[in-house]
């Protein structure tokens, strides 16, 4: 009889790697002003919703709203030399797109928790980095690199 236990695999299983989407959670003071942000705004759309909860369709991944009664706190990151929030989520995106998504978070007037900017990045190349806030005081930040 073999009384060696069974050997632990080297690496992530297949199910890690192969097929998942992401998912995220994230607090909300306003599921209605959040619905309008991420569906009219960002482009998500709704899988699912009660009186307590969003699920949206965002960007390939899911996220979850969760109405609470307070926002909990957040510290300060730096990217930069900028002070980042966290934590945050957000989208990396082509460098076109990038510059696409600014001109029309400008149009609409949005207002920057981080103004677009641009900046060396650590292989050499450039990034150009803007975050926004949704009405509940979550982060987001967007993302994009090229090397020159």
């Amino acid at each position: 009889m073999d009384n060696n236990p069974p050997s632990k695999p080297s690496g992530p299983l297949a199910e890690f790697t192969s097929r998942p989407t992401f998912q995220l959670a994230i607090p909300a003071l306003d599921l209605g002003a959040l619905r309008v942000f991420y569906v009219d705004l960002l482009g998500s759309s709704v899988h699912r919703e009660d009186a307590n909860s969003l699920e949206l369709i965002f960007f390939g991944g899911r996220l979850q709203a969760y109405k609470v009664t307070k926002m909990p706190e957040t510290v300060a990151g730096q990217r930069g030399g900028k002070s980042v929030p966290v934590p945050n989520f957000g989208l990396l995106m082509s460098w076109v797109d990038w510059h696409r998504a600014v001109d029309h978070l400008n149009y609409v007037g949005i207002t920057y928790r981080l103004l677009p900017t641009t900046l060396a990045g650590p292989d050499g190349g450039t990034e150009a980095w803007f975050a926004i806030t949704d009405p509940s005081g979550n982060c987001l930040a967007f993302g994009t690199s090229r090397g020159d």
